[in-house]
């Protein structure tokens, strides 16, 4: 069987990062992965998911700070997702597609 990697990196604005946690936490059941470890740390979560041959590291950190063009807003959320999955080709589209579908609201 041929293992394929997928990564992906972005900056989510606006977002309360726990919501994003909730989102990327869907994306991987319904993508067949256990999750197996959530380590917590002062500004985000690294989560660790797998099943008998597929696997998904994700990271979120975030801050809060005034950003340009969102002044207006005061302090908001600025989150850093990061992903490496690896699997056959099936998972891999499976995972991107319930990435995109459960991040749909973060949209660029």
């Amino acid at each position: 069987m041929i293992s394929l990697e997928f990564r992906d990196e972005r900056i989510i604005y606006l977002i309360p990062p726990k919501e994003i946690l909730l989102d990327v936490k869907r994306a991987l059941n319904k993508s067949k992965l256990e999750i197996k470890e959530i380590k917590i740390r002062k500004n985000g979560w690294d989560i660790y998911a797998s099943n008998n041959d597929s696997y998904a590291n994700v990271k979120i950190t975030y801050e809060k700070k005034r950003f340009y063009p969102f002044e207006t807003f005061g302090e908001i959320y600025i989150n850093k997702l990061s992903t490496i999955a690896e699997g056959d080709e099936d998972f891999v589209k499976k995972i991107k597609w319930n990435l995109e579908i459960s991040l749909l609201r973060c949209l660029p």
